[in-house]
């Protein structure tokens, strides 16, 4: 059965008239006649009585008509979906992301794209930056957020959204916390040597190996070792334990600036670690139109 065969007995039917339904239809009125018998024969049974002076559906003609009519609006339907998905307002993005990812404009950004495509499925999966990239590979997650260090080279599967600075969050009652510049107001970045001998209460080597080895490497590139005295899974756990007294902790500004926490002070860093990246990637070679729309807003927002 051809589809235009059966908008053709459609047409015929609801118009009861062969001139003004090959019309609605655009084709002449034999061919018209041609596609109706055609499909008169794969029913097997006559669908119009052509008897009289008018044109009446017969008993097999009412039948179809409401399932064909169905039929057709299936048809459009599934045409329909099919280019909204092509055009990605349809389908389905899976988000891997680090703790520290989801602060600064990326949660803006992600809401913004929520809104102008409804169609599309955000399915948010917090995933160890040390996961990430067998994670794309195996097709568990489309796309990663993380923070990294400048200085890696940006792939066509890869890019930076935006920068940010370090700040070190200490307890209040630190010296670092009251320490005054020469307004005699507590401002200035902190240089990176003054935490030498502090205990370190860091982000987990497990989960985000990337901002550890950074911290570790900074710190031994001004001159010490961190001595680390405890390692959190979440930046509000940190922060807990820095107000705890604990230790002191180095964060994303972005992640500083988005938890207010009684008794800690946070105060800029100054040489090594001072800035990172928040760095979005996606699975390689993807052809997921939801995808590219997705990573598109992204990159626009941010």
């Amino acid at each position: 059965m051809e589809l235009r065969h059966l908008r053709s007995f459609i047409a015929a039917a609801e118009e009861l008239h062969f001139g003004r339904a090959a019309q609605r239809v655009f084709v002449s009125q034999p061919a018209l006649s041609r596609q109706i018998q055609a499909l008169e024969g794969e029913v097997g049974t006559p669908l119009f009585d052509r008897s009289g002076r008018v044109v009446r559906l017969t008993s097999a003609g009412e039948a179809l008509l409401e399932r064909a009519r169905y039929a057709d609006r299936a048809v459009d339907d599934a045409l329909d979906a099919a280019r909204r998905a092509g055009r990605g307002e349809t389908g389905r993005v899976v988000v891997g992301y680090t703790d520290s990812a989801l602060h600064g404009p990326l949660a803006p950004a992600i809401a913004a794209f929520r809104i102008e495509r409804p169609g599309v499925g955000v399915v948010l999966l917090e995933t160890a930056s040390a996961d990430q990239p067998d994670a794309l590979r195996s097709g568990r997650i489309d796309v990663a957020f993380a923070a990294a260090e400048p200085g890696e080279v940006e792939g066509q599967d890869s890019a930076v959204l935006y920068r940010v600075d370090s700040f070190v969050a200490v307890p209040h009652s630190h010296s670092l916390a009251t320490r005054s510049g020469p307004t005699g107001h507590t401002e200035g970045p902190v240089p990176l040597a003054d935490l030498a001998g502090e205990p370190f209460v860091m982000p987990s080597l497990a989960r985000d190996p990337i901002l550890y080895d950074g911290i570790v490497r900074a710190c031994g590139q001004a001159g010490f070792a961190p001595r680390i005295a405890q390692e959190a899974s979440g930046a509000f756990t940190m922060l807990s334990l820095v107000a705890a007294g604990v230790g002191v902790a180095v964060l994303p500004g972005t992640v500083a600036g988005s938890f207010s926490r009684d008794g800690v002070g946070l105060r800029e860093l100054s040489g090594g670690f001072t800035r990172l990246e928040m760095r979005m990637s996606w699975t390689p070679d993807a052809t997921s139109p939801a995808l590219r729309t997705f990573v598109d807003a992204v990159v626009a927002a941010c």
